[in-house]
C-alpha cells in the first residue's frame, strides 16, 4: 500500500491491451479452411499448418523441436516434449 501522501497518475498504470483471443481464434478458423488449406501446392505445407494450429505452436518453436519429439503424458496422450518460451 503507498503511503497516504503518494501520488498516482494515470500514466503511472500499464495501458491496456485488448485482447486478441477471439481475433486470434478467428485468424486460425479462417487459415484451416479446407479452401484456405488448398492453396498450399505443397501438401508437406498444408499439413504442417494444421498441425502448427493444432498443436499451439509458433514457427520458431517447431523449428526447435527434436526430431522424434513426441512423448506421452501420463494420461497415454501424444503430445510433443517442446521447451516453448510462451
Amino acid at each position: 500500500m503507498p503511503p497516504a501522501t503518494a501520488l498516482i497518475f494515470t500514466e503511472d498504470h500499464p495501458k491496456r491491451r485488448p485482447a486478441a483471443t477471439g481475433a486470434r481464434r478467428a485468424r486460425h478458423g479462417r487459415v484451416e479452411h479446407p479452401d484456405n488449406l488448398d492453396r498450399w501446392t505443397n501438401p508437406a505445407y498444408r499439413l504442417a499448418t494444421v498441425i502448427l494450429i493444432r498443436a499451439g505452436l509458433r514457427v520458431t518453436d517447431a523449428l526447435r523441436l527434436e526430431h522424434d519429439c513426441v512423448v506421452t503424458d501420463p494420461a497415454g496422450a501424444p503430445t510433443c516434449a517442446t521447451s516453448t518460451t510462451r
